[in-house]
């Protein structure tokens, strides 16, 4: 079945094009990762989940709609379908940043609303004695139900769905004036004991310590294990 409409679109396509986004943005918005119903995880290594089918086939359905795209940019000049990509390409960033962004204002803890200001900045720390280690302080957008939330996320997406490092350290507690959130993976391979740490820092009363933006901290360490 491939019946093209007078835009010359491919249904059949359209609808698998539309199922798969749509199962993209449920699997990517399941909640908690150790609360998360199974088959909208990704399998850590052994077996296989729905959501390991939504990457395939969104690639499945790019590679579909180049047959038709293709033929179009056959009767344009090399300028014009350049053109095109990048015309294409912003349009995607702006989509996906105005997404990040949205709802574009927060409420202030002492009343009133502000406008997000979306500061990301990342300073690498000199290793000075523990040349083993990494550390970054980073500057980001508070995410004010959960803190440093969207880069747990993206770092339990890299280290533990990608690459099978186990979560070892997931708390929360508070010291003098100050509430630090950690998260910790760790990664036992070829002799090196890998350890990622993740902590935000916050006010004790869990508020952020720089308006809308958390103050947070990445530390990156090996060490040889014993043989």
């Amino acid at each position: 079945m491939n019946q093209l409409t007078a835009s010359n679109r491919s249904l059949p396509l359209d609808i698998f094009r539309g199922m798969t986004i749509c199962f993209m943005i449920i699997v990517n918005n399941n909640g908690v990762e150790e609360l998360a119903f199974s088959p909208l995880k990704h399998a850590h290594w052994n077996g296989f989940t729905p959501t390991d089918l939504v990457f395939p086939s969104f690639l499945f359905a790019v590679g579909n709609a180049m047959s038709f795209a293709m033929k179009k940019f056959e009767s344009m000049s090399t300028g014009a379908v350049v053109a095109k990509i990048l015309k294409r390409t912003f349009l995607i960033f702006l989509l996906g940043y105005l997404m990040y962004w949205f709802p574009f204002v927060h409420h202030n803890p002492d009343g009133g609303w502000a406008l997000k200001q979306k500061t990301f900045s990342p300073v690498v720390q000199d290793p000075g004695s523990t040349p083993n280690q990494c550390h970054v302080d980073v500057t980001h957008p508070a995410d004010l139900e959960a803190p440093g939330r969207p880069i747990i996320v993206a770092f339990n997406d890299w280290a533990a769905v990608e690459h099978g490092w186990s979560l070892y350290r997931n708390d929360k507690n508070v010291q003098g004036d100050t509430q630090f959130t950690t998260r910790s993976w760790q990664l036992d391979w070829n002799g090196q004991e890998q350890s990622l740490v993740f902590t935000t820092m916050r006010k004790a009363d869990g508020s952020p310590t720089k308006g809308a933006n958390d103050t947070s901290q990445m530390i990156y360490e090996t060490v040889k294990t014993q043989s």
